[in-house]
């Protein structure tokens, strides 16, 4: 079944749309590109050539100008918009163009690190400039014999909020070579620091920036968020410092034909208003859909086989029947000698059909291989 066929059969369930406070259709959106700030080294566009990421949505080429133009910025764009370019475009090109200068990546969490590290080796190694900008990661996990060596030798480094508070700040003395260089510091998930932790992390992003002064650099900033109303005014309370925004209307990547569906769970409680649980909700209208896919597939006519629950079922009838070498996924029938295969054989769609059809039909189901 297709997408487009599941989401009709929701929209024809009067059950399901019960439920339904809202339903929006965006429609798909073609990639809308840009010519690459005049800024932007030559040997950086080679590489996205190579990588197949060239030429820049409009939204990156406007970061990335507005980065080298020595600006504050926040990118505001959806999910897999090559966000990523926006800051590794414009921290590149000033790690290859100055051998001194340093930067710094905040995420907020380990996985997010990892994932970016492996992001920024790979354009590296396409640039051959794996050696000339050493990029390390520096959280928990770091061993304790690696940590100097990182120190030493950083040119990217990649951490979160907590190791910043905790293993860098306070020992500022030993990653002086970092502070006295930082040219750029890069704050990813900016819709993540809100409420309590955004208070923490904006007083932790103000002691970074003291130490940096009293060390003798002043880096700019680039945030990346998902879309949220006010990115500008949580970038610049953040950071303490104006922002310039690169808002969603930018965005020049494509996009899919979507649908947004709101839907509310039935009410258990109507007095304490509690809802069913979303898994428990969400596991049902599976089950839900897989029976009436079920009741279309074997409502009617003779199959040529039968699941082995059916055949246990004749078993107990007294039909008897018996088991060929173990592991084999077929076995005889008493009657006729004709081999069916084990529900264990077949894929997870069909076992689910098999288990719904049950439900629908009140005996073993037919199955139609």
């Amino acid at each position: 079944m297709s997408v487009t066929d599941a989401l009709e059969g929701l929209r024809r369930d009067p059950t399901f749309m019960a439920h339904v406070s809202a339903w929006e259709r965006l429609a798909a959106r073609p990639a809308r590109y840009a010519d690459a700030p005049a800024r932007l080294s030559a040997r950086l566009m080679t590489a996205l050539r190579e990588r197949g990421t060239a030429p820049l949505y409009t939204h990156q080429a406007a970061a990335v100008e507005a980065a080298l133009d020595g600006e504050n910025i926040v990118v505001v764009t959806g999910t897999a918009s090559g966000k990523t370019l926006c800051y590794n475009l414009p921290v590149l090109q000033t790690l290859l163009d100055d051998p001194e200068a340093r930067a710094l990546y905040l995420f907020p969490t380990k996985a997010l690190t990892q994932d970016q590290a492996a992001a920024l080796g790979d354009m590296l190694g396409t640039l051959g400039a794996a050696d000339q900008v050493p990029v390390r990661t520096y959280d928990g996990d770091t061993p304790t014999a690696q940590r100097r060596a990182i120190r030493d030798e950083v040119r990217l480094l990649l951490t979160n909020p907590d190791m910043l508070h905790a293993g860098i700040l306070p020992h500022h003395p030993r990653w002086a070579v970092l502070f006295e260089n930082l040219r750029w510091v890069v704050i990813d998930e900016l819709h993540v620091y809100r409420g309590v932790f955004g208070s923490n992390v904006a007083n932790l992003i103000r002691r970074l920036r003291r130490l940096c002064r009293f060390y003798g650099s002043d880096p700019h900033f680039i945030l990346t968020s998902a879309t949220i109303a006010n990115p500008r005014e949580l970038a610049g309370q953040l950071i303490g410092a104006p922002v310039r925004l690169i808002p969603p209307d930018l965005d020049g990547s494509p996009r899919a034909d979507k649908h947004v569906v709101i839907y509310n769970p039935p009410v258990l409680d109507p007095a304490l208003g509690i809802r069913r649980a979303y898994t428990l909700e969400a596991t049902r209208i599976r089950a839900a859909r897989d029976r009436t896919r079920a009741a279309r597939r074997f409502g009617a006519g003779r199959c040529r086989h039968q699941c082995s629950r059916a055949r246990r079922r004749y078993r107990a009838d007294g039909c008897g029947g018996r088991r060929r070498l173990p592991g084999h996924h077929r076995q005889p029938m008493a009657a006729g000698g004709a081999s069916r295969p084990s529900i264990r054989s077949l894929g997870s769609g069909a076992r689910r059909l098999c288990r719904a059809a049950r439900s629908v039909r009140g005996r073993a189901p037919a199955l139609h291989l």
